[in-house]
């Protein structure tokens, strides 16, 4: 996820090499730390690599380091709003990379491939499906596919947050309200246009205010909810990944 939000150049390039700058010491035998680490969707991966290298003022729980990550790129989202110049850029990707780096001893890049197959073929992996799963079964294999599509490109973790509370509040809907119809009712070729753009303009109008509305407009703001959420993982060590409560609001 974070790999799609932070801008910078020779993207396919970094997308398969481990960064090799290191801490103090690694000159005396000590392995270097990578500054990047890409892998799969099995968190616990992250939870090794944390064990492994993390110091005592670091996350120490991939659940935790989703948690504070997503706080620092609402904060990034924001700063990106009305930059234009590649340059400007690349300066507030660096400082994100840097804040992350400051709660944790890499940065963790979730495989494109490995997240689109996960999440397009989440029906077919589903131990106990529910029925409408296999009823139609079809149906929510297109529906998790484009999920999995938008999940791999798009940049802004606010718009992805906000696509994806529409496909949760669609599945949280038990009924779509229907207007009364019989055989002699009148038949209509199609949706009316205007209609349909008038509708797509008013969603596109939500989301992106709902974007606006979840973003950290202050970096005491973002220091304050990651201190928050690093006194809370200290003290939980069964911490639990939170971004459920980021798009309750938005859900709803």
């Amino acid at each position: 996820m974070f790999s799609n939000t932070v801008q910078h150049n020779e993207e396919e390039r970094k997308d398969t090499i481990l960064a090799t700058e290191s801490y103090a010491g690694a000159g005396d035998g000590i392995d270097p730390i990578p500054s990047v680490i890409k892998m799969d969707c099995a968190m616990e991966l992250i939870n090794g690599c944390l064990a492994g290298y993390r110091s005592c003022h670091h996350v120490t729980t991939g659940q935790l380091y989703n948690n504070v990550v997503i706080f620092i790129l609402l904060w990034h989202d924001f700063l990106m709003l009305n930059i234009v110049d590649g340059s400007e850029a690349k300066i507030v990707s660096k400082n994100t990379y840097a804040r992350i780096l400051a709660l944790s001893p890499c940065i963790f890049k979730q495989c494109k491939s490995h997240l689109w197959r996960a999440v397009k073929n989440y029906r077919r992996h589903k131990s106990s499906p529910p029925t409408e799963f296999r009823l139609h079964s079809e149906s929510f294999d297109r529906i998790f596919e484009l999920i999995a599509k938008e999940m791999t490109i798009i940049r802004s973790i606010s718009e992805l947050i906000v696509r994806m509370s529409i496909f949760v509040a669609l599945f949280e809907t038990e009924y779509l309200p229907c207007r009364h119809f019989h055989l002699n009712s009148a038949k209509h070729a199609h949706h009316n246009t205007k209609v349909s753009e008038m509708t797509a303009a008013n969603m596109d109008r939500v989301a992106t205010e709902e974007m606006k509305r979840m973003l950290m407009m202050t970096e005491e703001m973002m220091e304050s909810f990651i201190q928050r959420e690093m006194a809370d993982g200290q003290e939980d060590k069964h911490t639990t990944f939170k971004g459920h409560i980021i798009a309750r609001s938005v859900i709803n």
